[in-house]
């Protein structure tokens, strides 16, 4: 059974890398409408509007290399 799930892992991972710049563009556009709603929300409440912020910047910024990781390989 683990082999039909490994099977099925590599299949979605690649259909993933396919769409990898799709999924960039998508993310870069979540990551604008989060960071205007984040915007609006530190009227509210500063400091919980800052802690979300830094967390979604620094997903970002490990993307990339998350994305050589699986891409590449690890060595």
């Amino acid at each position: 059974m683990s082999v039909v799930w490994g099977g099925i892992a590599v299949l979605v991972l690649l259909s993933v890398l396919a769409l990898a710049r799709t999924l960039r563009r998508l993310v870069f556009v979540f990551a604008v409408v989060v960071g205007a709603l984040l915007i609006l929300h530190g009227r509210e409440n500063p400091g919980e509007a800052a802690a979300a912020g830094a967390v979604m910047v620094a997903g970002l910024r490990l993307a990339r290399p998350l994305q050589r990781i699986l891409i590449r390989g690890l060595f």
